[in-house]
């Protein structure tokens, strides 16, 4: 800011062009950086293996466990279609989920079950997942619900997925680490 004392006596000033200008500049920066930022998700996309020597798999072992996963992510929904090899044959459940928690079916899974979930962005709303999960089981005229709830999260190279479940069945609690390797 420059000040100019005129011959009348009166103060005059003058706000410097350049200061004006960078002001400008940086208040547009700032809110263009800002919006970027919350646009910015970490993107699950990809095909992935399960590392059986790098995931705790708890006491049932990788029966059941989702060898394979793809996961296409699209701005407002994400496709997770996991790829299980039982007693039975290869199961493929797939889910179709949305960020903001609605409830969907999925579709696929064992015969005889049913499942729905819910899917959100942690609290950071950028970097990690949580998905929660009821299934409902039945075989030999009994019927059993399966809670789970996974939270997922990437390395920073993009290339190890890394899911912390924890299942809850009328036997107990059960926790599982898995991680999966980009392919």
């Amino acid at each position: 800011m420059q000040i100019n004392i005129l011959t009348t006596g009166k103060l005059s000033v003058q706000k410097n062009k350049n200061m004006k200008t960078g002001f400008l500049f940086l208040a547009a920066l700032m809110i263009v950086v800002s919006s970027t930022a919350t646009l910015l998700k970490t993107d699950f996309s990809g095909d992935w293996i399960l590392d059986q020597s790098k995931s705790n798999l708890g006491e049932f072992g990788s029966r059941m466990t989702p060898a394979k996963l793809t996961v296409m992510q699209e701005s407002t929904i994400i496709t997770i279609v996991r790829t299980s090899t039982g007693q039975m044959g290869e199961i493929v459940t797939t889910d179709k989920l949305t960020f903001n928690g609605i409830e969907s079916a999925s579709t696929g899974g064992m015969e005889g079950s049913s499942r729905k979930a819910t899917l959100k962005w942690t609290d950071d709303q950028q970097s990690n997942l949580i998905l929660n999960a009821i299934t409902l089981l039945s075989f030999n005229g009994n019927s059993f619900e399966v809670k789970a709830k996974e939270a997922w999260s990437l390395d920073p190279t993009g290339k190890i997925l890394t899911i912390d479940a924890e299942t809850t069945t009328q036997m107990g609690v059960s926790t599982t680490k898995l991680v999966y390797n980009k392919i």
